[in-house]
């Protein structure tokens, strides 16, 4: 019974993490973008 829910808990972690890794990169990208356009000034 615990190796079922193991594994249940690792598909639905595999469902996810695209989108934990796209958000990531999202605020990633936008600090760098912040970071230039202020220190440009």
């Amino acid at each position: 019974m615990i190796e079922k829910e193991k594994v249940q808990m690792r598909k639905r972690n595999m469902k996810l993490f695209p989108l934990y890794r796209t958000l990531g990169w999202d605020y990633i990208f936008f600090y760098t973008t912040n970071f230039l356009f202020l220190t440009r000034g």
